[in-house]
């Protein structure tokens, strides 16, 4: 009967995982390893670090890609609502006009509401737009400058 392998304790090592979100779809990266049983306290420290930065590296990226999607979005529908605006305040002009009404136009209160409505989602829309864009620009210049 053959004998049993001995390891040398020196050889064994500790098995570390790391699983990061990288977006709101779900997906993550994760990071394995393995450190010397043996291996310093500051050194393993100073690896987690290191894989930390890498993984904050990878996030942000996902995160800079996600961001410039929603701003594309986001202008998209301000575009749409815009477009929308100038077609509500040219059905109201000809329902003006419709009416044999002199005078400046005044909108009726259903009319002031959608007519609100539309140029509070601009509103919006146009916010959301600095402050995602601006989120981006932070980002990108965290990457550039590899800031981790």
């Amino acid at each position: 009967m053959a004998e049993a392998e001995v390891i040398d304790p020196k050889h064994i090592g500790l098995g570390i995982s790391f699983q990061i979100p990288l977006d709101k779809m779900g997906r993550t990266i994760v990071f394995q390893t393995h450190v010397p049983q043996t291996a310093e306290r500051a050194a393993v420290n100073e690896f987690v670090d290191k894989v930390a930065a890498v993984a904050k590296r990878q996030a942000d990226r996902a995160h800079h890609d996600e961001l410039a999607m929603e701003v594309a979005l986001l202008k998209r529908q301000v575009a749409e609502a815009e477009a929308s605006l100038e077609r509500v305040d040219d059905r109201h002009k000809s329902e003006w006009a419709r009416a044999n009404r002199s005078g400046a136009l005044r909108l009726t209160p259903v009319q002031q509401q959608q007519r609100d409505q539309v140029v509070e989602s601009i509103k919006r829309g146009r916010d959301l737009i600095l402050i995602k864009g601006a989120e981006k620009e932070i980002i990108a210049d965290r990457i550039k400058a590899d800031a981790y």
